[in-house]
């Protein structure tokens, strides 16, 4: 389990009016959530695949793929792959996921490296995880998300996040909803690693 770092962030908007289009915005309602990442900056479905060991094989197997010169190198490299891989876990939870793609063994693992390889192309990461790290400063959505305080310019949302504050967010909100904000802050504790994060992002 990480450490959690508890996030605290105060924004007072131009008009009431601008509350409301930040609630809206920041809300996820197929999760339920009051403060989603994913509903601000929202993740691409098609990297929502496992992460993991089988994700270097898969990286791996595609830089040697791509090495290879004649058939002859190519079937090589399928009897080799089909060994290694041939009791490959493509799936985090199996069957029972309900993100279920690829299945096990080796013609599970080609698909899993097709689709690495469609992601790479298309986003510049292979699966979730980096894809997160980059985008949202941190691994996973806002936890515990509450909005703690709703007056009619004023709003405070407070969630946990793992090991750091999720500092791409922060960023993007003062940016993308500039013209609504009157003032932004942020306040995040990570006792853990002493990580105390306090910045004023919007005073106008």
């Amino acid at each position: 389990m990480p450490n959690w770092c508890e996030n605290r962030l105060k924004i007072e908007t131009n008009t009431k009016e601008d509350a409301e289009i930040l609630i809206s915005a920041f809300r996820n309602n197929e999760d339920n959530k009051v403060f989603s990442f994913n509903s601000i900056i929202p993740r691409p479905k098609k990297l929502d695949i496992l992460e993991g060991s089988v994700t270097v094989r898969a990286q791996k197997y595609l830089e040697e793929k791509k090495l290879a010169k004649n058939d002859k190198q190519l079937k090589e490299l399928e009897k080799k792959w089909r060994e290694e891989m041939k009791d490959a876990n493509c799936d985090e939870f199996g069957e029972e996921d309900e993100d279920y793609k690829f299945g096990k063994g080796y013609e599970a693992f080609l698909k899993y490296s097709d689709a690495v390889a469609k992601n790479l192309a298309e986003y510049g990461y292979p699966t979730w995880y980096n894809w997160s790290l980059a985008n949202w400063g941190v691994k996973w959505d806002a936890s515990s998300p509450e909005l703690t305080r709703r007056g009619e310019k004023n709003l405070i949302f407070e969630f946990s996040t793992p090991w750091a504050p999720p500092i791409p967010v922060f960023e993007f909100i003062a940016k993308k909803f500039d013209q609504n904000i009157k003032f932004m802050s942020v306040e995040s504790i990570e006792e853990g690693n002493d990580i105390f994060f306090n910045e004023v992002y919007v005073d106008k």
